[in-house]
């Protein structure tokens, strides 16, 4: 496995698309929402490295506060909400509802997203074990399947460190045969 980070969003020149917020989706580990200041929500795919789509609010909403925005995810991740401001507030989208809406997208109506839903991991219980006995033997059995791994890892490390040692005593005998010959040279002299 490669251990090293992957870049989702390269940095950008311009402010405003620079990402104010990541946040991953909690029944789909592996998509997450990033935010930017310009009120662009895109949902990526980070084990692929690509977006799958971009929520958008009505046209005539605004994301609020875009470098910190007010969204969450609800129904294990099955909701998502946000708050968006309207662009002209002489205007009201909903009568009496004000300069903010808060809007709601049902996220199984995404067709970008029905492939992470149909493999969606299923859950596993915190605890495994009922008792402390049950967990420790659980514990020395897994210990015991590994030892052999260990013996093989131990034995490497050995032959290593007496290649190492070799190494050292090559140089050591190395530095005195040129401290001799240094010598006998000097008194020549």
């Amino acid at each position: 496995e490669d251990m090293e980070p992957t870049t989702v969003l390269d940095s950008c020149s311009d402010d405003t698309e620079r990402v104010t917020m990541v946040t991953m989706i909690p029944a789909i580990p592996q998509v997450v929402l990033c935010v930017r200041r310009n009120g662009q929500m895109l949902m990526y795919d980070v084990l692929k490295n690509h977006v799958l789509c971009e929520v958008g609010l009505p046209s005539t909403h605004y994301l609020s506060a875009p470098w910190e925005p007010c969204c969450a995810f609800g129904a294990d991740g099955q909701m998502f909400y946000v708050k968006g401001s309207l662009l002209d507030p002489s205007e009201e989208f909903v009568p009496g509802s004000g300069s903010s809406s808060m809007f709601v997208y049902q996220l199984r109506s995404f067709p970008t997203l029905d492939s992470y839903w149909r493999r969606q991991l299923e859950p596993r219980p915190l605890i495994t074990h009922v008792t402390v006995n049950k967990r420790c033997d659980a514990l020395l059995r897994e210990r015991l399947s590994r030892q052999k791994d260990r013996i093989a890892r131990m034995q490497e490390r050995w032959n290593d460190l007496r290649t190492e040692i070799h190494v050292v005593q090559r140089f050591r005998d190395a530095g005195q045969t040129r401290h001799r010959v240094k010598v006998a040279f000097a008194s020549r002299s």
